[in-house]
């Protein structure tokens, strides 16, 4: 039996709970295409499609969906999950080291 990553294991952690979201208020907040079955997004340029009963995720790629990596996967649950209500730019800039 192969041993899993805690990669795996902390993103298959996540995917289980994504079904208990409130996916109309993501999909509202964000400005995504939602249906019955899935959750659209466009995240950096790539199409995916996240399993509202499952939480699996899978980009679009070669005419197909496939599933989506670790970094995929954690980055746009995060961003739902993480992101604040009543978010705006601050219109004040700062360089990456004072962040």
């Amino acid at each position: 039996m192969q041993k899993k990553s805690n990669y795996e294991i902390q993103a298959e952690n996540a995917i289980l709970s994504f079904p208990q979201w409130d996916h109309e208020k993501i999909a509202k907040k964000f400005n995504l295409n939602l249906d019955k079955d899935y959750l659209y997004i466009k995240f950096i340029g790539q199409n995916y499609q996240l399993n509202r009963k499952t939480g699996a995720i899978k980009k679009f790629s070669k005419n197909d969906y496939v599933s989506a990596g670790y970094n995929e996967i954690m980055s746009i649950l995060d961003l739902f999950d993480h992101s604040k209500e009543n978010l705006s730019l601050s219109g004040k800039w700062c360089t990456p080291n004072s962040l």
